[in-house]
């Protein structure tokens, strides 16, 4: 990174020094901004797609909690069936119940197909 600037002490009186940066530190940080840069835009991309496949995550306030299931989670079925069946007697939501049960069948399915293990 660029040292901007330090302070000397002459004659009783604070002097602000810029120091002028290299081509090589003005380099060095115009990459490491690119990489910041094309890191933000990769986590915005892929938040965007995640969003875009699940309605209810459009409808997240922005300090809202969330709790995230993985697919690779052999306890993650289980509670989505669990919640299906409490939304569908508690809430009476018959459809959303129906759409856990659908996701529940298909963390069955790539458990089947891929590595699955009990939480850390």
């Amino acid at each position: 990174m660029i040292p901007y600037h330090n302070q000397t002490y002459k004659t009783g009186v604070w002097k602000m020094v810029v120091k002028q940066p290299t081509v090589k530190e003005l380099k060095e940080t115009i990459d490491d901004l690119k990489k910041q840069v094309t890191y933000l835009n990769d986590a915005r991309m892929a938040q965007n797609r995640i969003i875009d496949k699940d309605e209810c995550l459009t409808k997240l306030e922005l300090s809202e909690p969330i709790f995230t299931l993985r697919g690779r989670d052999r306890l993650a079925p289980m509670i989505i069936r669990l919640w299906a069946d409490l939304t569908a007697t508690q809430a009476g939501s018959i459809d959303k119940a129906k759409d856990g049960y659908r996701k529940a069948e298909f963390f069955d399915r790539w458990a089947q197909e891929n590595k699955s293990k009990f939480p850390d």
